[in-house]
């Protein structure tokens, strides 16, 4: 009888990109929504310090995108804090939700411009329908936050995404 796995030996097998590791776990059962020992979800642990490919192992194992962490991120928020735009691709491709919101109320889009990210990501979740009316705990939308932190190209693609929106709803 196999000895049974431990969630740390999990977890080290995904901090250090052991791809055929994590898999043999996979394959024995492990469940790959199992949260690590800090609370954090494996899924998030691999964003943060593995390969697209261990992320991408992850999901079709069936690790959920929209699982939290304690914080309230979810994988969507991670990817987007981090700025990997293929991490970012393979964590949409499971249709997570767009608009989940941490403890401070922020989405994926918040963080996005926090984080500086490219316009072309962000431009990929106000597509895959992110609100950009949606306001944190601090009272800020995402065009306020962009225009707090001087990022104008941001601050014209939510203000033509608004109006867009604006226009839509009057038809």
């Amino acid at each position: 009888m196999p000895k049974p796995i431990k969630v740390e030996d999990f977890e080290r097998a995904i901090t250090s990109n052991d791809l055929k590791l994590v898999w043999r776990f996979l394959a024995e059962g492990f469940n790959p929504d199992t949260k690590c020992q800090n609370g954090w979800p494996m899924l998030i642990l691999a964003i943060e310090n593995a390969s697209r490919e261990m992320v991408e192992m992850l999901l079709e194992a069936g690790s959920s995108p929209n699982a939290k962490n304690p914080e309230g991120n979810t994988a969507l928020h991670a990817a987007m804090a981090l700025g990997s735009a293929n991490k970012i691709e393979a964590v949409l491709a499971k249709r997570p939700i767009i608009n989940a919101s941490n403890n401070e109320k922020n989405t994926p889009l918040n963080l996005a411009i926090v984080h500086g990210r490219h316009y072309s990501l962000i431009e990929r979740l106000i597509d895959k329908g992110a609100d950009i009316n949606w306001v944190n705990r601090d009272g800020e939308t995402p065009t306020q936050i962009a225009k707090r932190l001087g990022r104008k190209k941001i601050t014209r693609l939510l203000e033509a995404h608004k109006d867009a929106q604006l226009t839509k709803t009057a038809v």
